[in-house]
């Protein structure tokens, strides 16, 4: 049997299947001589029947249970294609395709594939080790991975090892390092589904962006046409760009890593409410909702300069020292800050606008983590006043990986 290619679905097809993973279980009518026969850890009765009768509810097991929360928590970050039930089978032998590998979870958007194996137990477990299950992944991997790009090219690929309630020993942790996957455990599920909770679809390109940091995007064009100025003693570009280029390559904490103490941070810079109130409006009917003033961000060039190429045709403007021509992004996830306008750039995740329309930019080049600091302060403390809650947590954020000990409180 080769891949199963038809237990991948998109559109109406993936919104179908997520009402199946959504449940808790199935429904059932018990006679009431067998209720009490009944075991609690796998049935929640629901409702009495005046006949005595009980409409029950038969949970799915503990390790099924796990897996379609993980799926659902891909599906609600808005991955676009993904595997419609637990079967989805996928060759990883061009030789041999009738060899195959059953995959538990596969999220596909424009631009990645994510294989994700899931693993749960019901109480904590730190002797369980995962050699042959991580080796014959990494033996099958590249094999899968040509498999998925003959359907669907040009994505970059990651393995996800999800587990809940097992702790990796260190060899199998060295063994995740190895072989360039990753561990999504009980606290990784956690913050990512508190953070799809609060940014939505959004939460995908800082998943993305974690995932990915300093790789490139695929399939995205990195030219904009730009405006290079000078503001305070430091060189800018002012542009335009579609949200949905911009979202994919902007980040808006530095820490590369999933951890749930980033949640409140997440939950101060951006309100649930007003990003969905941006939503809405940005999805009026009318068409014409737009915010007309600029985005502020910090571009890291890995210290190599942005590359800018004036136009061939100069415009001479007398008094004037802004010059016209071609701005290359980097082209990396997680390689633009965004300093100030984050509801603004998220509120366009998931819309029918956000590859439609161009937001205004001004990009500062580089900027040392102090300026990054100072700027975000001026621009929000002179419209409203920043906690200095809010003032100390991005500080440590911004210092998270600092080489000086001082600055990494």
């Amino acid at each position: 049997m080769a891949t199963t290619w038809e237990l991948l679905v998109e559109g109406d097809a993936l919104v179908e299947a997520s009402k199946a993973r959504k449940k808790a279980g199935a429904t059932e009518r018990i006679k009431k001589d067998l209720v009490d026969t009944l075991d609690p850890k796998v049935y929640e009765k629901l409702k009495l029947y005046k006949n005595g009768d009980w409409q029950v509810l038969k949970k799915k097991p503990f390790s099924d249970a796990f897996e379609d929360e993980v799926w659902m928590l891909f599906y609600n970050m808005g991955f676009k294609v993904m595997n419609a039930t637990r079967d989805f089978k996928m060759s990883y032998s061009k030789d041999m395709p009738e060899l195959t590998q059953q995959v538990d979870v596969i999220a596909i958007d424009d631009d990645v594939c994510l294989f994700i194996e899931c693993k749960a137990t019901e109480t904590l477990n730190n002797t369980t080790t995962w050699k042959e299950t991580l080796e014959a992944w990494a033996g099958k991997y590249s094999g899968l991975v040509q498999e998925i790009k003959t359907k669907y090219p040009n994505r970059k690929c990651k393995f996800i090892f999800a587990t809940k309630n097992y702790i990796l020993g260190p060899q199998d942790q060295n063994r995740i390092h190895d072989f360039k996957f990753l561990n999504y455990s009980n606290e990784n599920i956690k913050y990512l589904k508190s953070l799809s909770d609060h940014l939505g679809t959004s939460a995908r390109y800082q998943l993305l962006g974690s995932i990915f940091a300093g790789e490139k995007v695929a399939n995205i064009n990195s030219q904009v046409p730009a405006i290079e100025g000078k503001m305070g003693g430091l060189t800018y570009y002012t542009f335009v760009i579609e949200p949905e280029r911009l979202l994919k390559l902007s980040f808006i904490l530095h820490r590369n890593s999933a951890n749930h103490d980033e949640m409140p941070t997440y939950q101060r810079l951006i309100q649930k409410s007003r990003l969905q109130k941006i939503r809405e409006f940005v999805e009026a009917d009318s068409g014409h909702n737009f915010f007309p003033n600029s985005l502020i961000v910090s571009i890291d060039s890995g210290r190599a300069g942005l590359r800018f190429d004036q136009a061939e045709k100069k415009i001479q403007v007398e008094g004037s020292s802004s010059k016209i021509g071609k701005l290359t992004l980097p082209q990396c996830y997680h390689s633009i800050y965004v300093i100030d306008g984050q509801h603004r750039l998220y509120g366009y995740s998931g819309t029918k606008y956000a590859h439609k329309n161009t937001i205004p930019v001004v990009a500062f080049v580089d900027l040392d983590k102090d300026t990054q600091v100072k700027m975000f302060m001026d621009i929000n403390e002179n419209q409203k006043k920043v906690s200095k809650s809010l003032r100390n947590i991005l500080t440590v954020d911004l210092f998270f990986d600092s080489k000086i000990a001082e600055q990494r409180q």
